[in-house]
């Protein structure tokens, strides 16, 4: 039997690194494949992309590449690897290539609605920009407390809200893919606001809601992935049985 890939984006000024503890918890028959973004973890010293198009049109190249065999395979992002997930997605249609079975999106509102009520970042301050990561968790105590690694890491964090904050959304057509919606009770986001991604696709779209804030994956390693490996697996074992 094939692997089964799953494409993981990380959260703004996140590494790949975040789902290497997934290693230990997600299905067997799941392949994971943590995308690093420039900037960070092993592509530290890379410059971060300005615009989210040509970062998109580069993950579309590398989800190629991996699958050259024509796997099948998911995408999964958190908050702004959400939204790159999902442009993601769109990408890879234009380009009439093999598409995900699913697409699970973590910790943002639906993109038609980032653009009425969304809360600038890139242009904060330094020390308004901290006191917000702060405020969303997230960010290792260690790096917070270190004047040197802020230095070097609020150029990223910047960098990538300014690709959420320059973002606009535009209609097209519906993708062709069922979705899973996770998010935290306590995160900023509304229930509607998550169930608004039903409005992007035709296929079946779930929410499912674990306790906790913005970063709820990093406490419920073993439930999320729980709830992943049911949304990619339901059926696929038994379709490939009958193979």
């Amino acid at each position: 039997m094939q692997p089964y890939y799953l494409f993981c984006l990380p959260h703004a000024g996140g590494s790949a690194m975040i789902y290497a503890r997934w290693l230990e918890t997600v299905d067997p028959a799941i392949k994971l494949v943590p995308l690093e973004l420039p900037g960070r973890g092993t592509r530290f010293k890379e410059r971060p992309y300005e615009s989210i198009g040509p970062l998109v049109e580069e993950l579309r190249r590398k989800v190629s590449q991996q699958n050259a065999g024509g796997a099948d395979y998911a995408l999964f992002g958190h908050s702004m690897g959400a939204l790159l997930a999902y442009e993601l997605t769109r990408r890879i249609a234009e380009c009439g290539e093999r598409m995900p079975r699913h697409l699970i999106v973590s910790g943002l509102k639906a993109p038609q609605l980032i653009n009425r009520a969304w809360e600038p970042l890139s242009h904060l301050p330094d020390h308004q920009l901290k006191a917000r990561l702060i405020e969303m968790g997230g960010t290792p105590q260690e790096v917070l407390d270190h004047e040197e690694l802020m230095q070097l890491f609020l150029p990223i964090i910047r960098a990538d809200f300014r690709l959420l904050d320059e973002y606009v959304h535009e209609s097209k057509e519906k993708l062709e893919v069922p979705m899973t919606v996770l998010t935290g009770d306590q995160d900023r986001m509304t229930e509607d606001e998550m169930l608004d991604w039903r409005e992007l696709t035709n296929g079946h779209c779930e929410l499912h809601t674990f306790p906790g804030g913005h970063f709820y994956i990093a406490d419920h390693p073993w439930g999320v992935s729980d709830r992943i490996s049911e949304a990619l697996l339901s059926g696929y074992m038994r379709q490939w049985m009958w193979r």
